[in-house]
This record gives structure tokens, C-alpha cells and sequence, in this order.
């Protein structure tokens, strides 16, 4: 069972994240797009491939951390892309950090597997991390993002 750990941003940086995906719509072909109805507006803090039997102590343990949990400043950085996916790049702060830090360390241990397939684009340490926690992009790797959407043609990520 594949778990996405994310964080939910406010309703106005929902819609303002929402009406950026609904422009790019109407320009280019889209995999996907977030529209706060199927695809939610999110910060992946850690994917988990579990087993359902560990659901529910993945989501006690996740609980407590949010209720322990400050609100956290968030900054914008940058737009982002990577082959067909688009975004906006969050300034990994000490606090969105350490957050994260502390849910890769108290979950991982219930992985079953690795939560992607092997690429062979893969560096030596996403290698080792998704070995020993089962996803890439953590810790050192780890990349705070809003993801918009996923275009059909690569060539379209220039011009977004």
C-alpha cells in the first residue's frame, strides 16, 4: 500500500494553486493537475509502501507529530521542473526540515518495499536511501515542493 505523508497548505494557497494548474490547462495537454478534488495541493514530507496490517499505527504515529507540530513558514522559491512534472520549489527551512526528518525516522521502519521502481538515472546515495527507507527523496535528497501538474510533452516545460 503506497502512503503519500504530506502536509496540506492552507485554502487560499489551495486556490491560487488550483487557478495557476486550471491556466496551464487551457494551454497545454496535461497528465494530471491539481484541482483540490481529486489531485490535492500538498508537500510530500515521505512516500511509504507499507503493509495494510501497519496502516493504522503509521497513522497513530503521523497523528501525534502533527499534533506536535507548530505551524510552519512557508517561502516559495522558485518554479521548478523535472522531465514532465511542474511546480513551485519551497526554501527547505531548518523547522520543514527537521519535520520532515522526524517522520522519515519514525516511519520508515514500517516499509515493506521500495515505494518507486528502479531507474537506472539513479545516483549512488538515492540508491542507498531507497534501500534503507524505502523512497530517494529524502534527508539530504529531500526537495520541499508544491507540485501543479504533469505535462504530456516534455517540450511544453520551457514554455510554462
Amino acid at each position: 500500500m503506497l502512503l503519500d505523508i504530506v502536509i496540506l497548505p492552507p485554502v487560499s494557497v489551495k486556490q491560487k494553486l488550483t487557478r495557476a494548474a486550471k491556466k496551464v490547462r487551457k494551454k497545454y495537454k496535461l497528465v494530471f493537475a491539481v484541482d483540490n478534488r481529486k489531485l490535492f495541493s500538498h508537500i510530500t514530507l515521505f512516500h511509504l509502501n507499507i503493509e495494510k496490517k501497519n496502516l493504522e499505527k503509521v497513522f497513530e504515529i503521523s497523528h501525534d507529530l502533527v499534533v506536535k507540530q507548530k505551524p510552519l513558514k512557508l517561502e516559495i522559491t522558485h518554479i521548478e521542473s523535472d522531465g514532465n512534472y511542474f511546480g513551485l520549489g519551497l526554501k527547505n527551512s531548518k523547522k520543514l526540515f527537521d519535520f520532515h526528518k522526524k517522520v522519515v525516522l519514525l516511519l520508515y521502519k514500517f516499509k515493506k518495499k521500495a515505494a518507486w521502481q528502479p531507474r537506472v538515472d539513479w545516483t549512488d546515495q538515492v540508491k542507498k536511501y531507497v534501500k534503507k527507507y524505502g523512497s530517494g527523496g529524502v534527508l539530504k535528497l529531500y526537495r520541499p515542493h508544491f507540485t501543479i501538474g504533469y505535462v504530456k510533452r516534455v517540450k511544453d516545460i520551457s514554455r510554462i
